[in-house]
């Protein structure tokens, strides 16, 4: 089974978007395209040919509740 993006998927957005050297958040995904799978779409393409994504976890209050951060070197 081949995995990767479509054309204008959610999948093929967050793509372009990493290749372009940017860091994306799911706050980022939910508020310029709608919607709330960020990791989902990075699922599918580490499943595909693109996994060297990287993330990092960064803690945004002192009960330890934190939020990934995706990008590609």
């Amino acid at each position: 089974m081949k995995f990767g993006p479509k054309k204008n998927s959610h999948v093929a957005w967050v793509l372009a978007q990493l290749k372009a050297g940017r860091k994306l958040t799911a706050m980022d995904a939910i508020r310029e395209r709608g919607f709330t799978r960020l990791s989902g779409a990075i699922f599918i393409l580490r499943r595909g040919t693109y996994d060297g994504i990287k993330h990092r976890i960064d803690s945004v209050c002192a009960k330890g509740h934190g939020f990934a951060t995706y990008s590609m070197p």
